[in-house]
């Protein structure tokens, strides 16, 4: 182990708090303000000059006939199987 014959010094250390940035406030509001403003302008707008679009669309009507389809087939029964019920256990 190795000693140190260094002396002592002291040192002072101030630390100085520095005032925090403010956020920007006006900015934002101001675009939110133009944001607002350009939605209030667009709805009044359209609610002045509406646009509607009429058209009548004509179509044919084909009447379908009843159709019955039926299917023949042989069952061949091969017996019964039953399986006696159990109660649930855990």
């Amino acid at each position: 182990m190795y000693a140190s014959m260094d002396e002592v010094e002291t040192v002072h250390l101030y630390v100085v708090r520095e005032t925090p940035k403010q956020p920007y406030i006006v900015l934002p509001l101001l675009f939110g303000l133009l944001c607002l403003l350009g939605i209030a302008g667009v709805t009044l707008y359209s609610a002045q000059h509406p646009h509607y679009e009429h058209r009548q669309l004509s179509i044919p009507a084909i009447p379908l006939s009843v159709k019955t389809f039926t299917a023949e087939a042989s069952i061949i029964p091969t017996g019964i199987k039953t399986y006696p019920a159990t109660y649930a256990t855990s």
